[in-house]
């Protein structure tokens, strides 16, 4: 016999036990030593989600993790890992991921694995995709600007920058102001003939 004891009981509670481990050989002869024994359930897999859900390169990206619960009310930490396009981010494992480290198209993985220091969860793991940015529009210019007449032709001009390096196509609606409010579309494209 190589001395191994094995013991499978669902009747222990959480916590320490004192146990007393008795051998017996074939001759009858008996030794006893005092054994304890620590039951540890894991903690309960937390809930996450990432936030915002619908993220675009602007955004910083986190991780919310709530519910987890020790049986034992013992503290609880949990461990953090990211994936890009199923590839371990390993260059953070804190729980918020900044728009610099993001990228129009990916998408991103986080796994939480909660532990008690002796005991851990199932982990669980829940994704973001992370869309682009709409561009900004930079400079707006209408001629001519002064001495308009009725018969006037105006042009409108415009140009227009995307921070995920996309090249941003413009369209031109003209509307009548009045009263401190845009009416409908009166005209659609750059230039019009009043």
């Amino acid at each position: 016999p190589d001395g191994t004891v094995v013991l499978s009981s669902q009747q222990l509670s959480p916590g320490e036990h004192n146990t007393m481990i008795i051998a017996e050989d074939a001759h009858g002869l008996l030794t006893q030593r005092p054994l304890q024994i620590v039951i540890n359930p894991p903690p309960s897999p937390p809930q996450i989600e990432i936030v915002p859900p619908d993220p675009d390169t602007s955004d910083d990206i986190s991780v919310r993790i709530i519910g987890s619960i020790d049986p034992e009310d013992e503290p609880i930490s949990f461990s953090i890992e990211w994936t890009v396009d199923g590839i371990p981010y390993e260059a953070s494992n804190s729980a918020t991921i900044t728009s610099e480290q993001t990228h129009k198209g990916e998408q991103w993985n986080v796994r939480v694995v909660a532990s008690d220091g002796l005991a851990s969860a199932s982990p669980v793991e829940t994704g973001v995709s992370i869309a682009g940015t709409a561009p900004s529009i930079q400079d707006v210019a209408i001629s001519p600007n002064d001495d308009i007449l009725t018969s006037s032709l105006l042009q409108c001009t415009a140009t227009a920058t995307d921070e995920d390096q996309d090249t941003p196509s413009l369209e031109y609606h003209w509307k009548i102001a009045s009263g401190g409010s845009f009416g409908d579309v009166i005209y659609d494209g750059a230039s019009l003939q009043l």
